[in-house]
């Protein structure tokens, strides 16, 4: 690794200075920043209420940059341990937002641990987030936890650079009444209170939640706009349901050509005769209406620029951003021209990337529409198995995140894995010979709100040798309408998606007055799980306020004041020994109360992950740690998560998971084990009863032991306060004096999800029709719609990882949603479709009220002008 030399400073936003010669010495001192700070483009504020050093202050943001790179980089720790820095930012409720951030740990001797929090500002809460490209020191892409920990190979803290940094993705829905969100970075575990947790290139994307208000002739509701807020409903209206128009009449709204079939008359035999299904290719330029007729041959005098007669630009549609001037086929090559190739196998015709210039792409301008998600979806394959070639979708000058969706089976490439950089590995020798050779990747984007053109590009990264690779077929993108429902007044003659046939639309009623909604009784509070990975109280809290007793990493928590115990006696049951209270407790944060004398919760931490998490059986057999949540009216279906583990080899450990209207009347739930811990426990195994074995001889070790299970429970009508409880079943003795079995059942990350059942209101006093029906055994039928209602319709948005407000569809819902294999039409809504959550997740990049200075490159680089550089300083 290339010796690195590291600056750092100190941003004061309050003051707007930050810190020159950061030595940690008698030259570091702080300084007006040239010009001010403009704290809108800083973005960033600390939780830091001091420093441990005396030129860091409260509120300081600290940056970093190692010499001989441009990247600069925030570091979490920067004097005080367990602080955060965030940003606030507005958001619209039900929006979903996606969270993107590079992390590394700062030395190879410790692993730099995290969290990515969000919630109302105060009120934040762990998102889940998932590895998704990893440095390659041992870390595994597609590893899940509110924890982020990057392991690192750097002997020297001054060594970081960008090749270090690990990327994981997460998500997060704004609920309901959330105008202001903060999101924040938090340091759990750094090599010292000044030194750990590196982070860079923090992106937040937001897909838009779709409202669709009534349309009377006396309507007075809100509709969508393109500013993803709302505006007031047409009121003179005739129309029906439409779907969006595309309003740049000078471009495609749609991809054209995606599979390069578009050729003169004759097709290859015309192109390239002399090569028919052996080699052939060429090389068309758009703006012309020419092709290069009978390319590449020995006898140069065959090749020709030649006349495409009755060329129509806009049914070919593909350009590129090469020069030209290049040789080609015996030719120059043109400014703009895309080369086609001919399959020697199969006669597929598909395009070259890498025509005669390196690092072009290939391109479409598309008229789009704000709001709208494009899926997109395509073929790739390398020329040959001498090279890896590389590619990348990019979209307005930024790529996105593709996903292999199919895999050739030749050369070990799996299907799941994500990336920015498509690269396929082939087998084939002969260089025109790829019918077996291609995987198929898609990826996602949301277009911005004002962004009515778009350039959706295709560019080589990597190839062969400056005129060859990167092989490109069966391009195709799928939109996601915005839907726009006009005014059903008394004339409207209009149409709306049938609720009988999919892909088709039925007549408007009128005289409408109602609308159709999705949340029943929508404006009722539903409550949510609070701290379901049991992080609050920070242990570290709990530990500087025990007093008088050994710390053993475990504590019993009275839930109502944080009054912090001691272990029972071990012959008196009744007797606890009190060593402390966590000073400002927060009961509602804390959340859980237990069944167990006094309420007594029992809080552990791992010995080396340092993950906080609860375990059961406190020292009562048979007891239960619960939370009670509003549910509204009822009708509501709960997706119920959790993590098991048994405390350690020599006993399984068994739990259940009961729900109901009080502790009295909760009832088991069947729970669904969904990953395994490797020892011997299936995946798919479904029980009322939680069972989990495990290897760990150690009590406190369990960071490989955990298992993941899920289960739903269907909220009934008109109950309005669910109780959620975790019963221990079997734990087992630790001390053969104490009756029952004393401890055991480890639980963390628990989240609880929501789907709302789809309700149909009555459109108008004399409506009389019908909705699919919501009865078991039933769901092919329909039912009357209900009366004297009135609410909107929401699209489904789907389950995010932190366990907040989630709308899933219902099993036995079978409304309409946009079709997305067939633009203008609808299809039947399913139940946890495969594509649901891709669907709403914009994959664009940040900006408007979305993060700001997520690569930390405000303010610029000046400050090692001003002193020297710093080894091995923090």
């Amino acid at each position: 690794m290339k010796s690195l030399q590291h600056y750092f400073t100190g941003i004061d936003r309050n003051r707007s200075q930050w810190i020159s010669n950061g030595q940690g010495d008698d030259l570091a001192k702080w300084s007006d920043i040239p010009g001010g700070l403009d704290t809108t483009r800083f973005g960033w504020s600390s939780t830091q209420t001091q420093g441990a050093m005396s030129e860091q202050r409260a509120n300081a943001v600290e940056l970093q940059k190692a010499t001989g790179e441009t990247t600069q980089m925030g570091e979490l720790c920067a004097s005080q341990k367990g602080t955060a820095i965030y940003q606030d930012i507005a958001t619209t409720p039900g929006t979903l937002y996606r969270i993107e951030l590079d992390h590394a740990s700062r030395y190879s001797i410790h692993l730099d641990q995290m969290q990515v929090m969000v919630g109302a500002p105060g009120h934040e809460r762990p998102v889940e987030m998932t590895r998704t490209s990893s440095n390659k020191y041992g870390d595994k892409i597609g590893e899940k936890s509110t924890t982020i920990a990057t392991h690192s190979t750097n002997p020297f803290g001054n060594q970081s650079s960008k090749d270090d940094f690990s990327h994981y993705v997460g998500y997060y829905t704004i609920p309901a009444g959330q105008s202001v969100t903060r999101f924040t970075f938090r340091q759990v575990s750094g090599v010292n209170t000044t030194s750990g947790n590196l982070l860079d290139n923090i992106v937040f994307t937001q897909a838009y939640k779709l409202d669709y208000d009534r349309n009377s002739d006396e309507a007075t509701g809100q509709t969508p706009n393109d500013t993803a807020t709302v505006k007031p409903a047409k009121t003179s209206a005739t129309g029906g349901v439409k779907n969006v128009a595309d309003t740049n009449a000078s471009l495609p709204g749609h991809l054209v050509n995606g599979d390069f079939e578009y050729l003169p008359d004759g097709g290859w035999k015309t192109v390239d005769a002399p090569s028919y299904m052996t080699n052939a290719y060429t090389s068309v330029d758009p703006n012309n209406g020419q092709y290069m007729r009978n390319a590449q041959h020995s006898d140069a005098d065959l090749a020709s620029w030649a006349d495409w007669p009755g060329f129509d630009q806009s049914k070919f549609a593909w350009k590129t951003d090469q020069k030209g001037g290049h040789d080609q086929g015996g030719l120059k090559d043109r400014a703009e021209a895309v080369e086609l190739q001919q399959d020697s196998a199969d006669g597929n015709t598909y395009a070259e990337m890498v025509a005669s210039e390196t690092g072009r792409t290939i391109y479409q301008n598309l008229a789009t529409i704000p709001g709208t998600l494009y899926k997109i979806r395509l073929k790739h394959a390398s020329l040959c198995k001498d090279n890896v070639d590389q590619m990348q979708v990019v979209i307005n000058g930024t790529p996105i995140e593709m996903t292999r969706v199919a895999a050739n089976g030749k050369a070990g490439d799996k299907v799941g894995e994500k990336s920015k950089t498509i690269g396929t590995r082939v087998t084939n020798g002969n260089r025109w010979h790829h019918y077996d050779q291609w995987e198929t990747y898609e990826g996602y984007y949301v277009i911005p709100d004002g962004q009515t053109t778009t350039r959706f590009g295709f560019k080589a990264v990597n190839y062969l040798d400056p005129t060859k690779g990167n092989l490109l077929d069966d391009v195709t993108f799928a939109r996601a309408y915005k839907l726009s429902y006009d005014k059903n007044a008394s004339d409207a003659t209009g149409k709306v998606p049938s609720d009988e046939t999919a892909g088709t639309v039925r007549q408007t009623k009128t005289k409408t007055t109602g609308t159709v909604k999705t949340v029943a009784d929508e404006n009722v509070r539903y409550g949510s799980l609070a701290n379901g990975d049991f992080s609050y109280p920070s242990f570290s809290d709990i530990q500087e306020n025990e007093q008088g007793t050994y710390a053993d990493l475990r504590t019993f928590l009275k839930s109502d004041d944080g009054t912090l115990w001691y272990n029972m006696s071990n012959t008196d049951l009744s007797k606890y020994g009190k060593i402390g209270q966590i000073p400002g407790f927060d009961s509602s944060r804390f959340a859980w109360s237990s069944t167990e004398n006094g309420s007594r919760v029992e809080l552990q931490q791992d010995r080396n992950t340092k993950n906080t998490y609860a375990e059961i059986v406190a020292q009562q057999d048979n007891t239960s740690i619960y939370q009670n949540v509003s549910t509204g009216n009822g009708g509501v279906l709960y997706k119920i998560r959790l993590k098991h583990a048994s405390r350690q080899s020599s006993h399984a450990d068994k739990m259940q998971v009961l729900v109901g209207s009080d502790t009295a009347h909760a009832t088991p739930v069947e729970m669904t084990r969904v990953t395994s811990n490797g020892h011997g426990d299936k995946v798919g195994g479904k029980s009322t009863t939680i069972t989990t074995k495990v290897s760990n001889t150690d009590p406190r070790d369990h960071g490989s032991q955990w298992e993941t299970y899920e289960g739903y429970y269907q909220v009934p009508e008109g109950q309005k306060n669910t109780v959620f409880m975790f019963k221990s079943l079997e734990g087992f003795k630790e001390y053969e004096t104490l009756p029952g079995n004393n401890i055991g059942n480890l639980v963390d990350d628990i989240e609880f999800s929501r789907s709302y059942k789809l309700t149909y209101d009555k459109n108008a006093s004399d409506a009389t029709g019908k909705v699919p029906s919501n009865q078991r055994g039933k769901e092919n039928t329909v039912q009357p719609a209900k009366s004297k209602t009135t609410g909107s319709v929401g699209l489904a948005a789907n389950k995010t990882a932190s366990g907040l407000t989630v709308h899933d569809l219902k099993k036995n819902d079978k409304g309409k949603v946009p079709s997305n294999s067939k633009a203008d039409s609808t299809q039947p809504a399913a139940f946890k479709a495969p594509d649901a959550k891709a669907e709403t997740i914009a994959s664009r990049a940040a900006g408007d009220e979305l993060a700001v200075n997520g690569g930390f490159d405000t303010p610029k680089w000046t400050i090692a002008k001003e002193g020297r550089a710093c080894p091995g300083c923090m």
